[in-house]
């Protein structure tokens, strides 16, 4: 999931989409655990994720404020 989304990122990017510093909120409980109904309660529950997640909208909003 994560090489593709840094795929998208270049094909967005050559263009000229502009994206924040650090544009990935990452989590991962490795190949064996590949159950999305734990997966999102892990990452629901995650104190570190939710303050990555806060970190991303707050190098995100000024960035989509200058270009609107």
């Amino acid at each position: 999931m994560q090489e593709v989304a840094g795929h998208l990122l270049m094909f967005f990017g050559d263009p000229g989409v502009r994206f924040p510093r650090f544009p990935f909120v990452a989590h991962s409980r490795g190949w064996s655990a590949e159950d999305m109904e734990n997966k999102f309660r892990t990452v629901e529950q995650s104190a570190e994720l939710r303050e990555g997640a806060e970190e991303l909208v707050d190098r995100a909003v000024p960035g989509a404020r200058r270009i609107i």
